[in-house]
């Protein structure tokens, strides 16, 4: 039983690892065809840009802050992907900025942009959609919205769209840059995890790491 129980567990936080490198790779793809980013991002970049630090390391700080804060708040939500993001996510977005840097450059096409940003927005949503999946907890920036749609009992699809929204406020009052990829990850991105829980939520191999 403990040896089953201990392999169950490795997958759940494999899946987990997986899905937040899925989503750090679609962060780095929208940075480097700079097109806006997705709202959480917007908010690290124009911290990354204020500060002068690296994009990852702007990654870490705000993420730092809000464990922090729920801590002292909410430790019902402090959870193994919450610290697997805290700690993996910053040094995996700079790792991503440098893979693909030499293959992104300026005199990309408009609609190879185009392309790139809404293909980066769905693996966004398929790799939010994994790391929540083994019931592991969440990111800190997706940690916000499960807090509310949990308080509000509103689904988190919906939430998703409101922290989001915020997040490219604040982002914005900070001099942050708003684009095509901002819009996109706004519109499409919660809708596309309800999509994917109504049609996977009840394959055998997610019943498995969900439970």
């Amino acid at each position: 039983m403990k040896k089953a129980f201990s392999k169950k567990y490795i997958i759940k936080i494999l899946t987990s690892i997986i899905g937040i490198a899925i989503t750090c790779f679609s962060a780095s793809l929208f940075y480097k065809i700079n097109m806006g980013a997705d709202p959480y991002q917007v908010f690290a970049i124009a911290v990354h840009k204020r500060l002068g630090i690296s994009y990852g390391q702007a990654n870490l700080l705000l993420n730092s802050i809000i464990v922090i804060l729920l801590v002292i708040f909410k430790r019902k939500y402090i959870n193994v992907s919450l610290f697997l993001s805290l700690f993996i996510a910053g040094p995996l977005l700079d790792f991503f900025n440098h893979l693909i840097g030499p293959f992104i450059g300026t005199d990309l096409s408009l609609w190879l942009k185009l392309i790139l940003a809404f293909t980066g927005t769905i693996f966004l949503s398929f790799g939010v959609y994994l790391y929540i999946s083994p019931q592991l907890g969440a990111s800190p920036a997706d940690s916000v919205g499960l807090i509310i749609s949990d308080m509000t009992r509103i689904p988190y699809k919906r939430i998703r769209i409101l922290t989001d929204a915020l997040y490219t406020v604040i982002g914005l009052s900070l001099g942050g840059f708003v684009g095509i990829v901002t819009v996109l990850s706004v519109v499409l991105t919660g809708p596309c995890i309800g999509w994917l829980q109504d049609r996977l939520n009840k394959r055998r191999v997610i019943k498995y790491i969900s439970c």
